[in-house]
């Protein structure tokens, strides 16, 4: 609806600025109707709906409460499911997409709601943001404070733990993602959903909900590494470990691993510590019986004893292993060993090696599409290349 102010709306749609305090955003809400009004009926409308609401002389106001009545004017003109709706929104961090609001409002079709939602974007309770070939939504803080206001314990203890749960599935589904060919596609959508994730650990550990923190935390590790996030990796790893200490489940064990892991990068005061964290994963699984999960404890083992500087038992330990992955056909593994045993070499000297080790890694790393592991392999042939002055 295409909205031009004359001399014959004007002094209409001072009233309505004033009423409103200049406040952009209920400024917004009440542009809104001039859909289904004249810019005098919203006027009226207004001063009527202040004085039933103020209870008292409205110039009196406070800045807040203006805003706030400026809500409840929208909130009330919306029907019940899509008053539900907008309260099911608030429950999202940075924005969201279809896919995430059909998911967590419980809809087993995006298009029911569509229509609901394509109602509070036309009220400005919802804005639109198109990013690439994608569409996200977005709601402002203060209309957030206020879906929150008006719901009860259940209603968001359930929209919460379905915001968690969704989100621990998105962190899985691209956990191996992150070391194939789609791996920026995917570190792209969990950069743009971190809030939401942030959200939902905090909703896991809030409700000590170990499962939930554990195998959230552990799915986001390369995600974390990779867009240096790992100072704040080390807190949630910290508190999701603290919910179940002595537990021996799978999901503890994968977390245990993956944070000596990923803290033997920036708690290099602590190594022992990490290495205590990988080896109490280890034999977790190996009580579970869990093959990868021990292979990948053991790998990650070694590259703490890297960090330590332990190059004779970390060499020893990674051929085998190497052997181990490249009998399985475990590509990945294999070559991530290669890159470590290169490293190993080159600190001693040996060029020749390293060289045969980075060569047979980075070939394996561009065949899976990693970039991240591709670019570290290009620097160690690089070190080597300084080291033979071959400029």
């Amino acid at each position: 609806h295409a909205f031009t102010l004359t001399d014959e709306n004007a002094m209409a749609v001072g009233r309505i600025v004033r009423r409103l305090d200049g406040i952009p955003l209920a400024v917004e809400l009440a542009a809104a109707r001039v859909k289904l009004l004249q810019p005098v009926e919203i006027a009226d409308r207004l001063d009527e709906s202040f004085k039933l609401l103020s209870g008292g002389p409205v110039d009196a106001m406070p800045h807040h409460q203006t805003l706030e009545l400026a809500i409840d004017w929208s909130y009330d003109t919306l029907s019940q499911e899509q008053q539900r709706l907008f309260r099911q929104l608030s429950v999202f961090r940075g924005g969201f997409d279809l896919a995430a609001l059909t998911s967590v409002s419980g809809t087993e079709d995006g298009y029911e709601i569509l229509e609901s939602l394509g109602q509070l974007v036309d009220k400005s309770l919802v804005q639109t943001i198109h990013a690439g070939d994608g569409t996200r939504y977005r709601v402002l803080q203060p209309l957030i404070q206020y879906a929150e206001a008006h719901m009860d314990a259940d209603e968001v203890r359930d929209l919460k733990s379905r915001h968690a749960s969704y989100f621990r599935d998105l962190a899985e589904q691209a956990a191996p993602e992150l070391r194939g060919p789609r791996q920026l596609d995917w570190l792209t959508t969990l950069d743009t959903e971190h809030d939401n994730l942030r959200a939902a650990l905090a909703w896991a550990i809030e409700t000590r909900d170990a499962d939930l923190a554990q195998r959230t935390v552990t799915a986001l590790t390369w995600f974390w590494l990779s867009h240096r996030h790992v100072d704040e990796a080390v807190v949630w790893f910290a508190q999701a470990l603290a919910l179940d200490e002595g537990g021996r489940t799978a999901a503890r064990a994968f977390a245990l691993v993956h944070s000596g892991f990923a803290g033997s990068i920036v708690r290099q005061d602590d190594l022992d510590g990490c290495l205590a964290q990988v080896r109490e994963g280890l034999a977790i699984f190996t009580e579970l019986q869990d093959p990868m999960g021990i292979a990948t404890a053991q790998i990650y083992d070694n590259t703490v004893l890297w960090f330590k500087r332990d190059f004779d038992d970390c060499r020893k330990k990674l051929s085998g292993l190497q052997s181990a992955m490249r009998s399985a056909g475990v590509d990945w593994a294999d070559a991530f060993c290669g890159w470590f045993l290169g490293s190993i070499a080159w600190s001693l000297g040996e060029l020749d090696v390293a060289r045969d080790h980075y060569v047979r890694s980075i070939e394996v790393f561009k065949r899976e599409g990693d970039l991240n592991l591709i670019a570290w392999s290009l620097i160690a042939h690089g070190n080597i290349a300084r080291d033979e002055d071959d400029l």
